[in-house]
């Protein structure tokens, strides 16, 4: 059986979210789902999940699953708004979640077993960043492609190598944007966290005084 996948982008983020079905069946999953927000005005929308679950009506699909592939720091998830609204229970991969804890001897590890996959296999990534020098997002590739010009972990690269240039890199890199609201959600399958007496709901952002 050959998955059909449907990508949808989210252009504030650059997060990738998939639509995966069953052509046989109708049976399918959701991943990553984006909730839409904007910090400047405090603004939650629901846009980007509108666009998938219209796909899922109009394919006629059966949602079975909302899958997230970790706790997204630079997006919040509408994993719980899809829930209530298909009734698809929500799951986080255990191995993914493991991977953030040791990252990046783990994340290695975790690469070379798809990167041992046959060459050929197709490969979709949740994040579209731009690489340098280059304006379009791209998302799928192949394990073949990512062996041979992956810049970070084609043939040939180590695991101490992986390593060492890994913790270098992500020393230079600034925290997502929307790290700290994105947490407070992601933790929570996308629930907002709990609204005061009022019924606003605020996000806890921590303050460093120099």
């Amino acid at each position: 059986m050959t998955p059909d996948v449907q990508a949808f982008r989210d252009p504030a983020t650059d997060a990738v979210s998939y639509l995966v079905a069953d052509p046989a069946t109708g049976a399918a999953v959701i991943i990553d789902p984006v909730l839409n927000f904007d910090p400047v005005r405090g603004m939650v929308s629901h846009r980007a999940a509108d666009e998938i679950e219209a796909a899922v009506s109009a394919r006629g699909l059966s949602v079975k699953w909302i899958l997230e592939t970790h706790a997204h720091a630079d997006h919040l998830t509408a994993a719980d708004h899809l829930r209530k609204h298909t009734g698809a229970p929500v799951a986080t991969g255990a191995l993914v979640t493991g991977i953030q804890k040791r990252f990046a001897a783990t994340l290695y590890r975790s690469i070379r077993r798809i990167l041992e996959l046959p060459p050929q296999t197709r490969v979709f990534t949740c994040h579209a960043y731009p690489a340098e020098g280059r304006t379009a997002s791209l998302w799928e590739t192949t394990v073949e492609d990512q062996a041979a010009h992956n810049i970070h972990i084609h043939r040939g690269i180590d695991e101490a190598t992986f390593v060492v240039q890994r913790q270098a890199r992500d020393k230079t890199l600034p925290p997502p944007g929307l790290i700290w609201p994105a947490l407070q959600v992601n933790i929570r399958a996308g629930a907002l966290p709990p609204a005061t007496a009022g019924g606003r709901v605020y996000f806890r952002i921590p303050i460093h005084i120099h």
